[in-house]
Formats: C-alpha cells, sequence, structure tokens
C-alpha cells in the first residue's frame, strides 16, 4: 500500500464509463472493471517480468508471427512506459486516469494519449482481449462483487468511525475504484483522480493479499489517501511534532493510516459477527518494531476508547522513532 500524492466502490458494469452520477446510495465508492487499464497494467507487468527473466504472462510462443510482431512492438513502447510511477508521475496519472474513462471500445481513438502509447495499446489490444481477458474480466468481477457486499454491509460504520479519530470529513466525491490483474508490487495504488473523482484507486483483484475480508481495511486504507485526508492526518502529525519540538518521523502519516484502517476493521467486523480478522501490518509485518510497539502502547487505547485523543497522539509522537 504505497501512496503519498494522494491515495486508495456502487458496482458499475464491467468496462462501463464510470461516473459520480453511477452513485448509489451515496456510497463512497464506484467499481468498475476496465479493459483498458487491465491491459495498460498487464504490459507494465510484462516489462518488469522481462527485466527480472521472470516468465512472461502471455508466451509469445503461443501467438502467430504477426500477433507476435505487433506484441513485441507494444511492449517496446512500454519499456519505456513501465517507467514511469506510478504514483508520483503526472504521465503516468494521466494514462491512469484517461483509459478509466476510456469505456468498453474497441479502440483507442487519437488524441487521449500520446500517440506512441497509444499506438501500443491498440496493437496489443486484440491480443490480450482474446487471450487474457475473459478469464480476467470474469476474475475482477468477482472480487468487485466481494468488496461492494464489504461496503454495503460495513462502509457507514468504518467512515464514521475513522472519521471521528481523524477529525476529518470525508470528501464529497466518490472514489473511483479499478480492478486489475496487477499492480506492481502494490496491494493497491491510488492517486488523484479524473475529474468528478476523489481518487482513482486501483486495487489488485489477482493478489492473495486482497482476498477475504482484506478489501474493507484495503479501500480504507486508499481511502485516506485522498488528498484532504492524508494531508489532516500529516498536518495533525506535523503541529504535534512542533509542540513537542520533536523531528517529525518521516513515515508516520503512513504508519498512522496502516495501523489504524487495519485495527477499525478488525473492530468493525468483530462487531458484526465476523472476529478474528488480521490487518495487514499483522499478517505482512509491516510496522517496524518500535512503531509498532507504539501504535499498540499509546494510540490502541485511544482507538479502543480509553485514552483522550490529545494525550495518545502525544504519546505516539514522542514514542514512534
Amino acid at each position: 500500500m504505497r501512496q503519498r500524492i494522494i491515495l486508495s466502490l456502487s458496482l458499475a458494469v464491467a468496462c462501463a464509463l464510470p461516473a459520480a452520477s453511477q452513485l448509489t446510495a451515496r456510497s463512497m465508492f464506484v467499481f468498475q472493471n476496465n479493459f483498458w487499464v487491465n491491459l495498460h497494467q498487464f504490459l507494465r507487468g510484462e516489462i518488469y517480468r522481462r527485466r527480472v527473466n521472470a516468465p512472461p504472462g502471455l508466451d509469445p510462443a503461443s501467438l502467430s508471427e504477426a500477433e507476435r510482431a505487433a506484441w513485441a512492438s507494444a511492449l517496446d513502447v512500454y519499456a519505456s512506459v513501465s517507467r514511469q510511477d506510478l504514483i508520483f508521475d503526472p504521465e503516468a496519472r494521466r494514462i491512469d486516469n484517461t483509459l478509466a474513462m476510456a469505456g468498453d471500445v474497441a479502440r483507442l481513438t487519437g488524441g487521449l494519449l500520446d500517440t506512441n502509447t497509444t499506438a501500443a495499446l491498440n496493437a496489443a489490444a486484440p491480443i490480450y482481449r482474446e487471450r487474457l481477458w475473459p478469464a480476467r474480466q470474469r476474475d475482477n468481477d468477482a472480487w468487485n462483487a466481494r468488496a461492494k457486499a464489504l461496503v454495503e454491509r460495513h462502509e457507514t460504520a468504518m467512515a464514521a468511525a475513522l472519521a471521528s479519530v481523524y477529525h476529518i470529513t470525508w470528501p464529497r466525491e466518490p472514489y473511483l475504484v479499478d480492478a486489475v490483474g496487477e499492480i506492481g508490487p502494490n496491494s493497491a495504488v491510488t492517486h488523484v483522480g479524473p475529474a468528478g473523482f476523489a481518487a482513482h484507486v486501483q486495487a489488485g483483484a489477482a493478489s492473495v493479499r486482497n482476498t477475504g475480508d482484506a478489501p474493507l481495511e484495503l479501500l480504507f486504507h486508499e481511502a485516506s489517501h485522498a488528498s484532504s485526508v492524508e494531508g489532516s492526518i500529516v498536518t495533525m502529525i506535523e503541529d504535534e511534532c512542533r509542540r513537542q519540538k520533536i523531528a517529525v518521523p518521516p513515515n508516520l502519516w503512513h504508519l498512522m493510516i496502516m495501523y489504524t484502517s487495519g485495527a477499525i476493521a478488525r473492530r468493525e467486523l468483530a462487531d458484526t459477527g465476523r472476529p478474528g480478522y488480521q490487518p495487514y501490518a499483522d499478517r505482512y509485518n509491516q510496522l517496524p518494531p518500535a512503531e509498532r510497539s507504539a501504535f499498540e502502547r499509546d494510540w490502541q487505547p485511544f482507538l479502543d476508547g480509553n485514552a483522550p485523543f490529545q494525550n495518545a497522539l502525544h504519546d505516539l509522537v514522542r514514542d514512534a522513532r
């Protein structure tokens, strides 16, 4: 869950053009299953696999001569595209957002992206659509359905609890959530979204990390990376460090999002009859020992309602270093 610019569902029909007007029952999230976003991330993944000498996701030997030439041409372009950071690079964000709004079209029209990227995607699209997309589309739809069910049951409680903890108001715009087959080494990536959306989340629907009840934590972790929310958390920590005249721990804001999202999801699931949820931070040892100890000792009592906010924040900022 790596995010810093602004990081991240109502179920949209697969590959339908997403819009805030699709929002039902005031959900924070709009789900979609977009062909072009998935193709884009798959091509990036192929370049990574080529770089580390891993087996390709699509064996070129299975293609005809013409298909191999088209596929190789697309990968040549993506050797450059894949160097763009998915979160921090403005062009990478523009590609993601443009493709997310492209809808279920057979070919991308000119002018949406640069000429080379458009040509690469159009060349690869028929091959990916025939050989890989049916299974990926099915699995993404299944992931979206499970995530939507979790959101429908727990969204109100999760949103209220996290808003209270962080002293924030959630964005008025919904979050666009694209289920994707791969998203690099991350469980999800979130950045600034297309117009009308608070942020654009790309969730790794094929990741074993994102199964069971885990999407509930994942989605609210990602939602906490919207600029207004993440900014409030960063400011809260910086202000407390200033009061104590100590240096700001550079990653404490993200560790707070990680720990708090997991703790609130665990409590909400237990309160509704599903005890035993293990947050990402525990399952994958994502907190350094000193910071973990500080969160458990200083922050968890506040989350449990047994300590005042200001005391908990004071002690956490002092100890998590």
